[in-house]
């Protein structure tokens, strides 16, 4: 098991503080000041989020009204989103400039694909994800990025990276929580000395993990919530979590003042059953969370397939309003096969 991690790691020769805020989804930039007020000082972004410019205006705000606090104080990861994997240069310029900085601590690549830029979800077959890393490790050598990683890529992806890269990736951003605990994916990370980090750690869009017996009785025991302790095991075990809730900041920062014993960390093993809530790198709508890994797989497969026959379809840009509304279409089938599907693997006792 990977030695529990402290307030920083050593991430290729970068200091990354290991209390990491999301900032999915968040607008109203009060939850960003009650963060680092609570302690915070590493916080999670990227284009797809939509918020880049709220954010550089707020910290720019914050470091002129307050002294003891400046850019070098905070740690700004974010990702490069699929429709500019063409272009990591003009993806990160733009970083820079809505972010109100001149460099970023830590540029990840969003997913281990690109999807065209005028399609709604087409795959970009022809996009070849060494050169996209080639241009993150330029991007580091020039000084405009301190530190390059990866997201959602799995060993598979890691492989070929590996193989070809100048600068190894210092951190792969995953789906993980007690009950997607990616075992093989963890341990050929920390193998390879690749920090992980942890999205979703609180597995949100399934009540099963805050409700859970064993993690109230872990909280119990430990005077802590049963959200403290998920994230608290996913930190002891060597993946730093980004939980992303406004109202329970402090609480959540919390995560060095005590340990769990190996009692605590079976218990939250023995939780898991391979229920992602996204299925990030594969399939672009909603999300998987079955135990089946082959139906999974199998349902990616086909997604895939689907939207590859609709990029060869489909006119070259300018996307036309026609072909616009034929990708909603298909798009919106592969959502209602994918529940037919699922509801009948279930009936069939397939699938949970």
């Amino acid at each position: 098991m990977a030695a529990p991690l402290g307030a920083c790691i050593e991430a290729a020769g970068v200091a990354m503080p290991t209390q990491c805020f999301g900032t999915m989804n968040t607008w109203d930039m009060e939850a960003i000041g009650g963060a680092l007020d609570a302690g915070y000082r590493h916080f999670d972004l990227a284009m797809l989020y939509g918020n880049h410019a709220l954010l550089g205006a707020f910290f720019e705000e914050r470091f002129k009204a307050d002294a003891s606090l400046g850019r070098s104080d905070v740690f700004l990861t974010t990702k490069i989103w699929t429709r500019h994997m063409r272009d990591p240069r003009a993806a990160c310029e733009e970083c820079l400039r809505d972010l109100r900085t001149d460099y970023l601590d830590c540029l990840l690549l969003h997913m281990p694909f690109g999807l065209m830029p005028n399609y709604m979800t087409a795959p970009d077959l022809a996009l070849d994800l060494r050169a996209a890393w080639a241009a993150l490790e330029a991007l580091q050598a020039e000084g405009k990025v301190r530190s390059i990683g990866v997201s959602n890529f799995e060993v598979k992806h890691l492989e070929v990276l590996l193989a070809a890269c100048d600068v190894r990736p210092a951190v792969n951003q995953i789906e993980r929580h007690p009950c997607c605990q990616q075992g093989a994916l963890v341990a050929y990370c920390q193998k390879e000395r690749i920090a992980l980090s942890a999205y979703n750690p609180l597995h949100k869009r399934r009540p099963e993990l805050v409700d859970s017996p064993a993690l109230a009785a872990i909280a119990a025991k430990r005077g802590k919530t049963p959200t403290q302790i998920a994230l608290k095991w996913c930190h002891q075990t060597g993946v730093f979590p980004i939980p992303m809730s406004r109202n329970h900041a402090a609480e959540n920062f919390d995560l060095l003042s005590y340990e769990l014993d190996a009692a605590d960390l079976a218990a939250v093993a023995a939780l898991d059953n391979n229920a992602r809530d996204y299925n990030a790198g594969f399939t672009h709508y909603g999300r998987l969370s079955h135990e089946s890994y082959a139906y999974q797989r199998a349902l990616e497969t086909a997604h895939d397939y689907l939207t590859f026959a609709i990029a060869s379809a489909m006119p070259r840009p300018p996307l036309s309003k026609l072909g616009s509304l034929w990708a909603l279409g298909i798009a919106v089938s592969l959502g209602v096969a994918e529940h037919v599907l699922t509801k009948l693997l279930r009936a069939l006792r397939l699938v949970k």
